[in-house]
């Protein structure tokens, strides 16, 4: 099994003609990158002189570092993210954190969160739960989506009911049929709002099975990105799920983090999402200290 990489840090002080670089196992940059004080030595090179010096992590406080020469001389005081490092970002992410991707203006995004497939995804739903006329009903007043489909499939009955009354020379044999479906055609206002409830009711068992067909294939297509986006639930894609998450955070964690919650910008506005107001790799080193399992991703320089 190949070697752990290690990882390096260089520092430079003066006027950037003095340099060290010091290289650490994994196992130790987890502990740096955790808060934990630790101190380490290499060699430092100035005008082609080497010298010892020690770098120092985490002390007084958690970010810190210190390099320093035998001599008690104090070459660079400062945090550890100043230092040039390769092999490892700094801190390292925690291997069980859930990882946040931070996009243009600070709007977050759960990553591995994918758009759903279908609408039965979408919305939770399944087709076995939608059965007659008072399911589809009750489940269209919450998924207005579906309400919309349900009002198309009343006007398409509408419609052919309409077709049916106006062919010519209908056979003799069918005045009672006419006569039903001219009845059925005036118990339907032009208005689906006014008339959906009552024609679905109205419908046998055997007339709402073609309704309930068109629904089931519905909810096995993918949502209508461009007119359903504002109706799905929030958690069903990548932004939302944030949100969801950080609404659950408790308001002091979500602070130290930097993480604001924006319902709506200005009035009517359908922006709603968690915002980082913080660099990624400081609100990445707030969770660790405090124990937060959160990791933030910049998908381009913030």
């Amino acid at each position: 099994m190949a070697a752990a990489a290690k990882i390096h840090l260089s520092v430079t002080w003066g006027n950037d003609d003095a340099d060290a670089t010091l290289v650490v196992s994994p196992a130790r940059w987890r502990r740096i990158c955790a808060g934990k004080p630790v101190s380490a030595s290499t060699w430092s090179y100035y005008e082609g002189t080497r010298q010892r010096v020690g770098f120092t992590f985490n002390d007084p406080n958690p970010g810190d570092l210190c390099v320093g020469g035998d001599d008690g001389a104090e070459h660079f005081i400062g945090r550890i993210e100043e230092a040039r490092i390769t092999g490892a970002p700094y801190p390292a992410q925690p291997s069980h954190a859930t990882e946040f991707l931070v996009h243009e203006g600070g709007t977050l995004s759960m990553a591995g969160v994918e758009p759903p497939t279908s609408r039965a995804e979408a919305y939770d739903l399944a087709a076995d739960q939608l059965t007659d006329a008072d399911d589809l009903l009750a489940t269209a007043a919450a998924c207005p989506p579906l309400g919309w489909l349900l009002r198309r499939e009343y006007e398409n009955a509408r419609e052919g009911l309409t077709s049916a009354l106006a062919e010519p020379n209908l056979p003799a044999t069918h005045p009672k049929r006419r006569a039903r479906q001219a009845a059925a055609l005036a118990a339907m206002p032009a208005d689906p709002e006014a008339g959906l409830s009552v024609w679905l009711a109205s419908l046998t068992q055997t007339q709402v099975r073609p309704v309930l067909r068109a629904v089931r294939t519905w909810l096995r297509e993918k949502p209508d990105w461009s007119q359903e986006d504002d109706y799905l639930p929030s958690h069903t894609n990548a932004q939302g799920a944030a949100l969801t998450y950080f609404r659950g955070m408790n308001f002091t964690d979500r602070e130290a983090l930097g993480i604001v919650i924006v319902e709506g910008e200005h009035p009517g506005s359908s922006y709603y999402a968690a915002e980082l107001n913080e660099d990624p790799a400081t609100a990445n080193r707030t969770a660790i200290e405090r124990g937060l399992g959160v990791w933030f991703r910049a998908t381009r320089a913030v």
